[in-house]
């Protein structure tokens, strides 16, 4: 009984060293076997990698962010790609033979062939991980893409101000409405924008929402507008039905901004579908509107801040900036600090006359001095200043040919067309005969 207790305990004791010396024995048996089974399970690596890769060029192609496991398999994959790569080459440049070649090198065989046994577990394990990854992105609601012109104003002391008293009071728990108004082309919406900018910089909200809003606003439209940067699709048709999902949609955004730009008359609210006041604490909102009466009145806006023209100062830097080296180099410092004085202080008349006036010859900014000083205007709006009014006819004259100015003017009627399109608007341009030298729809 002892004999066959010890005969077992011996066997168990050496059966672990007889397994690793079979092991360490079939690393050099088993060498070209080996690497073949690396080089099947690098091409299958390979061939899920690539496919992995489509995957995610088709996520980004549709703005889709790629999941981070998914970034980090990607990475993992190329690095142990090369690695095998590598492995492979020393293999097939090595020397296996000793003895002036004529007997195999065990040694080097047993090395490379256990170094490839490694790696094709590590290759094996990864593709199997590869196959399991699943979906590789997520949809994240588009973000605000804020026009670099806000950058002109950055210098203008009278515009940061403004800008930083905006972010305050919504950074106020208390207030839920912010309004801005001013006349026609004093910049409001590009105060609105730089406002949106610097809040998403500082993190003030979780979700910014920018809406033009015209002067005969359509609700459906506008829920369209406000759905497209929230990433809701709607599933109802009527107006109403639209607006409850919405609201639902906006209310899960703990912190929100709805920026509506230029509103001419009061907009329901509840009517669009945007939560409020009580129903949502955390979804404020920045109005824009070229009337008091409008934000005060109509939308019961507390806090207001109104939006002046330019000084001297800061109208001549906004125009010296806008025309650029043209103004030294040619010796037009005069005429250019006169021109500017012609806009009025209205950022909208400084930036559109400098960019006309850029790089021109001298006769030409002393006709447009001459312009601007004697308009031919009969009659405008109230809202809208007449050096406006009279630098942006002098940029439309400085339009290049009779094609852009039928072109500029045909854009400019769609504008009161509640149902404009590109299209519509080659129609007419086609059937108008704007474009000389074009015959099709497809060539306009």
């Amino acid at each position: 009984m002892a004999d066959a207790v010890i005969s077992v305990a011996t066997e168990e004791a050496v059966r672990p060293l007889l397994d690793s010396i079979s092991t360490q024995l079939g690393y050099i048996r088993n060498y070209k076997t080996n690497f073949e089974n690396l080089e099947r399970q690098h091409q299958k690596l390979k061939d899920t990698l690539v496919q992995v890769q489509h995957s995610v060029e088709e996520a980004k192609n549709t703005g889709e962010e790629i999941e981070r496991k998914v970034v980090k398999w990607l990475n993992s994959a190329e690095k142990i790609i090369a690695e095998v790569t590598e492995i492979i080459d020393d293999n097939n440049g090595a020397n296996m033979r000793c003895f002036k070649s004529l007997c195999p090198d065990l040694k080097e065989r047993y090395q490379h062939s256990k170094r490839a046994v490694v790696k094709a577990m590590e290759v094996s394990e990864l593709e199997k991980d590869g196959k399991l990854l699943g979906k590789v992105s997520y949809r994240t609601p588009p973000k605000e893409t804020w026009h670099p012109s806000s950058k002109l104003y950055e210098d203008i002391e009278s515009r940061r101000s403004t800008v930083e008293n905006i972010l305050n009071a919504l950074r106020n728990p208390d207030i839920n409405m912010v309004g801005v108004h001013g006349m026609g082309g004093i910049g409001k919406t590009t105060l609105a924008k730089e406002v949106g900018k610097q809040a998403e910089e500082q993190r003030l909200f979780d979700a910014l929402v920018f809406v033009e809003i015209s002067e005969k606003p359509d609700i459906m439209k506008i829920q369209d507008a406000i759905a497209d940067k929230l990433d809701l699709q709607f599933r109802e048709n009527s107006e109403s039905g639209r607006a409850r999902a919405l609201c639902q949609r906006c209310k899960k955004e703990s912190r929100l901004l709805i920026i509506l730009d230029n509103i001419w008359k009061g907009l329901d609210l509840e009517i669009v579908g945007i939560p409020f006041a009580n129903d949502h604490p955390g979804c404020k909102l920045l109005l824009t509107a070229r009337s008091i009466d409008v934000l005060s009145n109509d939308m019961n806006s507390l806090k207001n801040f109104s939006v002046h023209r330019l000084d001297d100062k800061e109208a001549q830097d906004l125009f010296m900036k806008v025309a650029g080296a043209c103004i030294e180099q040619r010796g037009l410092q005069s005429l250019a600090l006169d021109v500017a004085k012609e806009c009025g202080g209205l950022p909208i008349a400084i930036v559109t006359i400098a960019k006309a006036l850029k790089n021109k010859e001298k006769y030409e900014w002393k006709s447009a001095l001459h312009e601007l000083q004697h308009p031919s205007v009969e009659s405008l709006e109230e809202s809208v200043a007449i050096e406006a009014y009279s630098c942006i006819k002098l940029s439309y004259d400085y339009l290049k040919s009779e094609e852009l100015k039928s072109t500029f003017l045909l854009c400019s009627t769609m504008i009161f067309i509640s149902n404009a399109s590109v299209e519509r608007l080659l129609r007419y341009a086609m059937g108008l005969c704007l474009f000389n030298t074009i015959n099709t729809i497809e060539a306009a």
